[in-house]
């Protein structure tokens, strides 16, 4: 049996804990909406930081639409610092750039005129529109490429969620817009913590999920010991 003490510091702590739980989802919810809202249109301006990286990988920059309807930007890394910027339109394909020197923990402003963003209208399978890709004012692409429209609620930056192959999960490193954050990975130097945080900030969902259930354990256990006493 739990004595009256216990009983009364624990449904203290279960009634100091449940505003926190409140506060916390509401913090986590302003993040959640602060990125979801932000406004992309064309031209699109990022500042990329990378981190470094010890195996050649291809990372997402800049993803629109869905499964087997979506348009990708990203980059192709190797750990030589040599990289290049890519466009693919799902089962089209699309320009590389030619090689360019990319060091971590270096900024580097992008400008993407992508045509998904643009507001051109695509009627069929077969619209083409003009893609500049831009390096800190140097222009990496100019082409026409195909492209899929797509809904305000389908665009990610730095993750790539509607797979394909071409090209990888997340970018290791920051991507800024307009000096606000919307992608931030820790570099692998970084503190167990810190890459943990990481995580969980990527991961609105799971946050919620976890104070949500935590909120309702503390209260259900308070109320149970408010009964019984």
């Amino acid at each position: 049996m739990i004595n009256t003490r216990i009983k009364l510091f624990i449904l203290k702590l279960g009634f100091c804990f449940f505003p926190f739980v409140l506060i916390t989802q509401y913090a986590v919810d302003s993040v959640a909406r602060k990125h979801t809202n932000v406004s992309f249109k064309s031209p699109l301006v990022l500042d990329i930081i990378p981190n470094e990286i010890k195996a050649p990988s291809r990372e997402s920059i800049f993803v629109t639409g869905r499964p087997g309807a979506g348009c990708f930007v990203f980059l192709i890394r190797d750990p030589a610092n040599q990289s290049k910027i890519a466009y693919d339109s799902w089962g089209t394909g699309g320009p590389v750039s030619e090689a360019f020197n990319f060091q971590p923990n270096r900024k580097y402003t992008f400008k993407l005129h992508l045509p998904a963003l643009a507001g051109n209208s695509l009627n069929d399978k077969n619209g083409l529109a003009r893609l500049i890709i831009e390096l800190d004012g140097r222009v990496l692409i100019d082409k026409e490429v195909h492209y899929f429209k797509y809904s305000n609620n389908d665009v990610y930056v730095g993750y790539n969620p509607i797979g394909g192959s071409v090209c990888g999960d997340q970018f290791a490193g920051s991507i800024k817009m307009n000096n606000e954050f919307l992608w931030y990975v820790s570099p692998s130097h970084s503190s167990l913590v810190d890459r943990f945080c990481n995580y969980l900030s990527h991961q609105y969902g799971l946050v919620f999920f976890f104070f949500k259930a935590l909120g309702v354990i503390v209260s259900l256990f308070s109320l149970a010991l408010l009964a019984s006493h």
